[in-house]
């Protein structure tokens, strides 16, 4: 059982429970967690319930049902100052509340044997996401309705089977395949039930059924180890996954690595290609009841091609040294119909956007009881369009990241945990985010878009303790501080984040 409250009206709270009994065991849980937030109308609240039960039907198998809830609504605060995005880079909120609603259960036939392993998953997950009175450059319109209310309702289920082989000495085999449906749907109506001229062709509801979606994606991989790992050691890898899709256009991608090691010192070069497709939402104007739905099969997804390469290197139970550098490339950069004529292409056929990098990471353990870790990250970004005007910048991609952070324990009972985040040249997004509609050009983020420099600083100390005569064991209180120094921060200009904060709690576990 888990409780803390603090600073903003904050609580939460957490209930959980598991047992096992012969083939059988079971683990369920509860949160909740509420806050008025620290500014007007910034509240949220949210609750979860969680439920994990299993049956070993033999040594080798298994079955596993879980089901998970969760229920949140979020308040969006106005701005601290008259949004104006030409000039001060500051957007209006897009409504009033956030609402979410969302339900995933799975059941999973597992396996392992010496030279097999692996599963056969069926899934099924929906999600009800509304915006409650949706607004226009901070003010409810639609008048004479009483607002706008809208709702998007997502259902998705699917079949996920994975195989790792494992048939001669230091090889591996992996094999598998992917198969998820969705269905889509978003509404908007007026909460008064009348229509509006203007809103919604006139109606007072609207609705975009979407096309359901089918994708079938198999996979392969194998690897091998020649050496040993305490000696000189060589691991190859290479992989493969196709992409079925019955809306959008079927695409395939690869991945290759190979790992060059002595003893304790690696290093990496590795090759892979991610593939997004893009949600059916892009076809928005497409839908409408009153609207018949084109054929969406040239739409391709957006593909981003990641190289890395590392260099790793451990001191065993003293510390470990790893730097990498990275590039991803992307193209086929998609665009959203939200309105207006057909687009005669959706993707771009130009533009393209390239981010290099170099991380730098490291941990090490002193002495006995006292840990420390940090981690520092450069990038580089390079975008443009089909205007060929070329971008340094992306919206949330610092050119600088940095993290630290150490772990004591001391006097046997307590630990003290501190850690720091640094961000600096990091650009907002535009637009309320939206920078996929009406043009193939990159979003032109200037001085408007740029937030201050981050530096926060947060602490947490904890009180552990058993207590036989209530079976309490590895229970614990604690006190956290965060933002220490009280910096003032945004992530989106007009939206100051909270100053210091203060929570204190504890944990309790019967045994």
């Amino acid at each position: 059982m888990k409780a803390s409250g603090g600073s903003s009206g904050t609580l939460d709270e957490n209930l959980s429970v598991g047992t096992k009994k012969g083939p059988f065991d079971i683990y369920a849980s509860q949160s909740f967690t509420r806050t008025d937030g620290d500014r007007h109308n910034s509240g949220e609240n949210q609750q979860s319930y969680y439920t994990n039960i299993g049956f070993q039907t033999s040594k080798e198998w298994n079955l596993r049902f879980l089901v998970n809830y969760v229920k949140g609504k979020t308040e969006a605060p106005m701005p601290d100052r008259t949004a104006n995005y030409a000039v001060n880079g500051i957007n209006w909120p897009a409504a009033e509340w956030f609402k979410t609603e969302t339900t995933l259960s799975t059941l999973t036939l597992n396996h392992e044997y010496e030279m097999a392993s692996g599963y056969i998953k069926g899934y099924w997950n929906n999600t009800n996401y509304e915006l409650l009175q949706e607004l226009i450059n901070g003010a409810q319109y639609a008048g004479g309705t009483g607002g706008l209310w809208s709702k998007q309702e997502i259902t998705m289920n699917g079949v996920r089977a994975r195989e790792k082989l494992h048939f001669w000495q230091g090889g591996e085999i992996i094999a598998g395949a992917d198969l998820d449906f969705t269905v889509l749907k978003n509404i908007q109506r007026t909460y008064s039930g009348v229509g509006v001229a203007g809103i919604n062709d006139g109606k007072p509801r609207r609705v975009w059924d979407f096309p359901d979606t089918r994708l079938f994606s198999p996979y392969a991989a194998i690897s091998h180890v020649f050496g040993r790992n305490d000696g000189f050691h060589i691991t190859p890898s290479a992989g493969a996954r196709y992409y079925s899709h019955n809306e959008f256009e079927n695409k395939s991608s690869t991945q290759g690595g190979l790992v060059i090691g002595y003893k304790n010192t690696d290093l990496n070069l590795n090759y892979a290609r991610g593939i997004n497709y893009p949600s059916p939402v892009v076809l928005m104007n497409m839908v409408r009841t009153n609207a018949p739905a084109d054929n969406p099969r040239s739409i391709k997804p957006e593909v981003v091609d990641h190289y890395e390469l590392g260099l790793t290197h451990k001191w065993p139970e003293i510390a470990s040294l790893s730097a990498t550098v990275f590039h991803d490339k992307g193209k086929d950069r998609f665009l959203a119909y939200m309105g207006g004529a057909t687009p005669l292409r959706f993707n771009d056929p130009i533009g393209s956007y390239e981010i290099r990098g170099l991380e730098i990471t490291g941990t090490t353990t002193p002495m006995k009881n006292l840990e420390f870790f940090a981690a520092a990250t450069w990038l580089s970004v390079k975008a443009k369009g089909v205007d060929n005007i070329e971008s340094n910048h992306m919206p949330y991609t610092p050119g600088f990241q940095f993290q630290t952070g150490a772990k004591w324990n001391f006097m046997e009972k307590y630990q003290l945990y501190v850690d720091m985040q640094h961000l600096r040249n990091l650009f907002q997004g535009q637009a309320n985010g939206v920078v996929r509609g009406g043009t193939f050009n990159m979003p032109r983020l200037t001085s408007k878009d740029k937030l201050g420099d981050i530096t926060l600083v947060n602490a947490r100390i904890n009180y552990l303790f058993d207590y036989a005569p209530f079976k309490l064991k590895d229970s614990e209180v604690f006190l956290a501080i965060n933002n220490i120094f009280d910096q003032d921060y945004e992530y989106a200009k007009g939206y100051p984040m909270p100053g210091t904060t203060f929570f204190g709690g504890f944990t309790v576990k019967f045994n």
